[in-house]
């Protein structure tokens, strides 16, 4: 993805991740000026919340927040990790959701998982489906997408759905097909029977190679009933937010763990 550049960094890439709830997840990643000792960085909003922005080492770095930008103290940093979150991108009406961003960077925009784009305002560069979501790549400027969101028992089709967003672009129905989906999730309830069948041997050794840190992480997610708040857990743990968004990860990769976003919040949940 084109990156936007300026005398002080270069924009490599711009994630935005759209969740059921509406909330919006932003990454970006970004080449810095190793001579800068800061650098000052547009928003995609100027409400966000849970900032978070580290260097090529995974170190946090700190920032003043001044709506609609963000400067982040690089400190002789090469790269910068920013990730942010934020409600305001986002408004419902009725069925239909509609995301509004006006971006200084071309970014991928991914919709909500067996959502239907029914409306956009201008083409994008992109359309792709992954993990039956949408994703679009979109270049800098104004956007209003509209989508709605599928569930398994809906008999309607997509395109007798209103759309609240007038002067809109209709998306073709065969754009983003999801006739797919009842075959793909055919195969994952079978994959599923099957991965029980050797689970409990793999467990074993998904335990070994865990730190006395991550068994005390696993510790307390169990004793505080088997789901607690990211925020929670690391204040019990007493770890900087990076340090314990690391080992979190860690162990949603060892399948010990899922991690799920309530409201503005992750939610730590054992998996067994």
């Amino acid at each position: 993805m084109a990156g936007s550049q300026n005398s002080s960094y270069s924009v490599e890439s711009v994630d935005a991740i759209v969740y059921r709830d509406g909330l919006v997840h932003v990454k970006m990643e970004l080449s810095v000026n190793t001579t800068e000792p800061s650098l000052t960085i547009e928003l995609l909003s100027s409400s966000v919340a849970n900032v978070l922005a580290v260097d090529q080492s995974a170190m946090p770095l700190d920032y003043a927040l001044s709506p609609p930008n963000l400067t982040v103290y690089s400190l002789g940093a090469s790269e910068v990790i920013l990730e942010y979150d934020t409600l305001a991108l986002t408004k419902k009406e009725g069925l239909v959701w509609t995301l509004v961003l006006d971006t200084p960077y071309e970014l991928r925009a991914t919709f909500p998982e067996n959502s239907s784009i029914i409306a956009i305002n201008r083409p994008p560069d992109r359309i792709q489906v992954r993990s039956n979501s949408p994703v679009l790549t979109l270049s800098s400027g104004q956007w209003e997408i509209s989508y709605v969101i599928e569930t398994p028992i809906a008999t309607s089709s997509i395109t007798n759905t209103p759309s609240s967003t007038s002067g809109l672009i209709q998306a073709p129905s065969e754009t983003l097909p999801f006739s797919w989906l009842l075959t793909v999730a055919v195969a994952v309830v079978a994959a599923a029977a099957g991965f029980m069948g050797f689970r409990h041997f793999r467990s074993g050794a998904r335990l070994q190679g865990l730190t006395n840190q991550d068994r005390e992480m696993l510790r307390i997610v169990s004793s505080s009933g088997g789901r607690i708040l990211e925020a929670e857990l690391r204040e019990k743990l007493g770890m900087p937010k990076a340090t314990a968004w690391r080992r979190v990860k860690k162990l949603e990769r060892l399948g010990l763990i899922r991690v799920r976003r309530v409201g503005l919040q992750n939610e730590i949940e054992l998996t067994s």
